[in-house]
């Protein structure tokens, strides 16, 4: 599978990542499918930010789940259909992982200044890819209104806040990219 990422960074400093994969074998038109979707379509999904939250988190145990990653555990696996977590004001201390069986899922914030996904890795204890806040294998993966971070200090050159593959992006509507350089 080959893919090809087109970073953009607008004048906001929000990061617009777009990755397509050509997809070959059995699967190849469904998959191209949820890779390829036209900008226009993906930018009315995220302008919809009243849509109802398939699961909601939140610290103070309100929501359905207190961590971000364990909403992802239930989130369906292999389906075409949109599933969206609703992620309440509060600062995330975890490393969160989106399986590439995990697919059009959805992260949605209270806004860049109040939901905040934090980590603090580097690759003097783990490999490059692993030094992700968030790591993405799933395609059509999309965030909204939040700060994804990586804390580690400048001794730590070599970090990566977001790890991204398939067909995933993060969209120019409000979610900060903070790499820890």
């Amino acid at each position: 599978m080959e893919a090809r990422a087109d970073v953009v960074v607008a004048q906001n400093g929000v990061i617009d990542v777009q990755v397509q994969q050509a997809a070959v074998g059995a699967g190849a038109a469904q998959r191209q499918m949820w890779v390829t979707s036209p900008a226009w379509a993906e930018k009315m999904l995220l302008q919809d930010t009243e849509a109802q939250a398939d699961a909601v988190v939140a610290q103070d145990g309100t929501g359905d789940f207190t961590t971000i990653s364990a909403a992802i555990a239930a989130a369906p696996q292999r389906s075409l259909k949109r599933h969206t977590i609703h992620v309440k004001r509060g600062v995330y201390d975890e490393i969160v992982r989106i399986s590439k069986t995990t697919l059009n899922l959805k992260l949605v914030g209270d806004g860049m200044d109040v939901t905040v996904i934090t980590g603090n890795s580097s690759v003097d204890l783990y490999t490059m890819q692993e030094t992700a806040t968030i790591g993405v294998d799933g395609p059509g993966f999309m965030a909204q209104d939040m700060t994804i971070r990586n804390t580690a200090d400048e001794a730590h050159k070599f970090t990566v806040t977001s790890f991204i593959d398939g067909g995933s992006w993060l969209p120019e509507t409000g979610v900060e990219f903070a790499p820890g350089l």
